[in-house]
């Protein structure tokens, strides 16, 4: 499942979700400035992908994050973007997921 959005802020990073496993990955919510979470829970077939926002400027427990879970509401993980300046076209892999939102996960 692919989702676009058009955004109104200029203060935000671009961020690609990229279910690079052979599972369904549910992103579960979004914690942090600029991300947008109306179309949250969303379920990502493998391969797939979830496009949102992360704001600028944030770091350690600022940053944007996004939970995800296993069809069954297991935890998987956290992909928490630590994005100090602008970066847009930030793609993170479901499997580098990160332990917790305070723990950055490195972009692919």
């Amino acid at each position: 499942m692919r989702v676009r959005r058009s955004y109104g802020s200029w203060n935000y990073s671009t961020v690609s979700i990229v279910n690079d496993t052979t599972n369904v990955v549910v992103v579960s919510d979004c914690v942090g400035n600029e991300c947008t979470s109306e179309d949250l829970p969303l379920r990502v077939a493998p391969a797939g992908h979830y496009d949102n926002q992360a704001a600028c400027g944030a770091t350690g427990s600022n940053m944007t994050s996004w939970r995800l879970l296993n069809p069954r509401g297991q935890l998987i993980g956290y992909i928490a973007v630590d994005s100090p300046r602008k970066r847009d076209g930030l793609v993170f892999n479901v499997c580098a997921a990160s332990p917790n939102r305070s723990t950055p996960t490195p972009p692919r």
